[in-house]
C-alpha cells in the first residue's frame, strides 16, 4: 500500500465490520477502541451494527472512562467565563502537549440566563441558573447529551440555594444535592435535598448542619463527593465569620466540616480547593503581595482528616490573583490580574497562555474527562435557530400563549474558532421561564 493512501471506514451493506477487524478477538479489539475519543467512537457507531452495539455496552463505556482516566494526556479543564459582552463561554483545555495546550469548543444545551458551573463528574458536567424559578441541568459535551432535572415544588420561594453534584460509586449513580435556605419564624433554616439520576427523583434528608452558612459555593468533586468553601458565621454576625469547608459524603448522606489547612509560608493567605490524584487538595497563596509568586500545595488524609504540606510551587513569574487548579502532573493553572489563565509547569518552570477569546470573567474550572457515560432519559441536544426578536415588551402571559417549546430547541451554538458563545437575551431567559413552571 503507498504510504500516502489513508484507510477508509464505509457503511457496511451487510452490517457486518470489516473483514480485517472481524478477525481479532472481541477483547482485543475493545480494547483497541477504549483508546479512541468520544468523537471517533461516536463515528464508528455508524460503521455497522457490531460496532454500535459493543461501544454502547455499559462494560465497554467503563472501560473507554478508565483509560483515559488512567492517562495523562487526557487531563483537561473545563472553564466557564464571561465574555465583554456578558455572553456565557464555556471552555476545555486539554494539556495533552505541554508545548501547545488544546483550546476546544463545546456545544452545551442552550436553557441559561445566568449560568453556574456546579461540578464534573467522569464526563458528566452539572450546570444550574439561580434566576427566573431555578434550573438544573447534567450533561455530556462529549456525546452532546442532556438531562434536564426537575425542581422540588415545595421549596420554590427559598431564599438561596446551594447547590453540589456527587456521585454514588456502589450505586453507580449520579447525585444533585441542593441546600435550601429558607425563612422559618422570622429566621433562616437549612432544609436539604438530595435527588438521584437512577431512581429520577428527590429525597428530603435529615443532616447535622450546626453553623449558620448564608454563603456556599461548590469548589471541587473528589471520589464522587462535593466540596463547597463556606463563610461560617459566629454568634448571627457576617462580620464575625470565617472560612470553612464542607463536604457532603453522598454514600452516607451526612456533611462533614473541615478546617483549613495553616500555612506557614503565606501570612493573608487565599486558599483554591482541588482535585490532585483523587485527594483533596488546598492550594494557598497571598494574592497582592510578593509571596503570591509561590503556591503552597496540601492534601487531605481521609482517615485522619490532617492536611500535610506535599511541597511548594515557584516562583510563578506572574501576579497571581487566583489558582485554580493542579494536575496530576503538578501542573498549575493561575489567573493573574487581568483575568487571563496560564499553565505553570513546576518542573520546566515555563508558563503557557491558556487563551479563552474575549474573556473578561472567569467563574469557575473543573477538571474534566472526556467519556461515553451517559443518565437514564439524557437527550440528544440538537440545534436549532432562535429568532432573536425580543419579546422584552410582551406581557408574560401573552408571550407563552404564543410559543410553544420542546427540548429539541435547548441548543443554539455561535461557534467561533476557540470557545463557545451562548448568547442570553429576554427569549431565552423566558424560554427557561416556561421550561420550569
Amino acid at each position: 500500500m503507498p504510504s500516502n493512501s489513508k484507510l477508509t471506514l464505509t457503511r457496511s451493506r451487510t452490517h457486518s465490520p470489516p473483514s480485517f477487524f472481524s478477525t481479532l478477538p472481541r477483547d482485543l479489539f475493545a480494547e483497541i477502541l477504549a483508546s479512541l475519543n468520544v468523537l471517533t467512537l461516536t463515528r464508528l457507531k455508524s460503521v455497522c451494527k457490531p460496532w454500535r452495539s459493543l461501544v454502547s455496552t455499559r462494560n465497554f463505556i467503563k472501560q473507554h472512562l478508565a483509560h483515559a482516566q488512567a492517562h495523562p494526556e487526557n487531563q483537561a479543564l473545563i472553564v466557564h467565563s464571561l465574555s465583554t459582552d456578558y455572553d456565557d463561554v464555556v471552555t476545555v483545555f486539554r494539556v495533552d502537549d505541554v508545548e501547545n495546550p488544546v483550546n476546544q469548543a463545546l456545544n452545551f444545551p442552550q436553557t441559561f440566563f445566568k449560568m453556574e458551573l456546579v461540578g464534573s463528574i467522569s464526563g458528566i458536567v452539572c450546570l444550574c441558573d439561580r434566576s427566573l424559578g431555578f434550573m438544573i441541568v447534567v450533561w455530556n459535551p462529549a456525546t452532546r447529551e442532556c438531562k434536564m432535572v426537575p425542581f422540588p415544588n415545595k421549596e420554590r420561594h427559598a431564599e438561596k440555594v446551594f447547590v453540589g453534584f456527587g456521585y454514588d460509586s456502589v450505586e453507580d449513580d449520579f447525585r444533585v444535592v441542593c441546600v435550601f435556605r429558607v425563612k422559618a419564624n422570622e429566621r433562616c433554616v437549612s432544609r436539604f435535598y438530595v435527588y438521584s439520576c437512577n431512581a429520577e427523583c428527590w429525597r428530603a434528608i435529615r443532616v447535622e448542619f450546626p453553623y449558620d452558612l448564608p454563603h456556599m459555593w461548590c469548589v471541587v468533586t473528589v471520589k464522587g463527593n462535593p466540596y463547597w468553601m463556606g463563610f461560617k458565621v459566629e454568634g448571627g454576625d457576617e462580620s464575625n465569620g470565617k472560612e470553612v469547608c464542607v463536604m457532603f459524603d453522598v454514600r452516607m448522606e451526612v456533611f462533614k466540616f473541615l478546617d483549613l489547612p495553616k500555612c506557614e509560608t503565606n501570612s493573608g493567605t487565599s486558599a483554591c480547593l482541588s482535585n490532585y490524584k483523587d485527594m483533596l487538595a488546598d492550594l494557598m497563596f497571598s494574592p497582592g503581595s510578593e509571596v503570591n509568586k509561590l503556591v503552597d500545595v496540601f492534601v487531605l488524609d481521609d482517615k485522619s482528616g490532617v492536611w500535610s504540606k506535599i511541597y511548594t510551587v515557584g516562583p510563578i513569574p506572574l501576579e497571581v490573583q487566583r489558582v485554580l487548579h493542579c494536575f496530576k502532573n503538578g501542573e498549575i493553572v493561575v489567573e493573574d490580574d487581568d483575568a487571563k489563565l496560564f499553565l505553570y509547569d513546576p518542573k520546566s518552570k515555563a508558563v503557557k497562555n491558556l487563551r479563552i477569546d474575549k474573556a473578561k470573567e472567569l467563574n469557575k474550572a473543573f477538571c474534566y474527562t472526556e467519556s461515553l457515560v451517559t443518565i437514564k432519559k439524557m437527550n440528544h441536544v440538537e440545534e436549532e435557530d432562535i429568532p432573536e426578536t425580543s419579546p422584552s415588551t410582551r406581557k408574560r402571559d401573552d408571550f407563552l400563549e404564543n410559543k410553544r417549546f420542546s427540548l429539541k430547541s435547548m441548543a443554539r451554538t455561535e461557534g467561533v474558532k476557540h470557545t463557545m458563545t451562548i448568547r442570553r437575551g429576554p427569549y431565552k431567559c423566558w424560554r427557561l421561564y416556561q421550561m420550569c413552571i
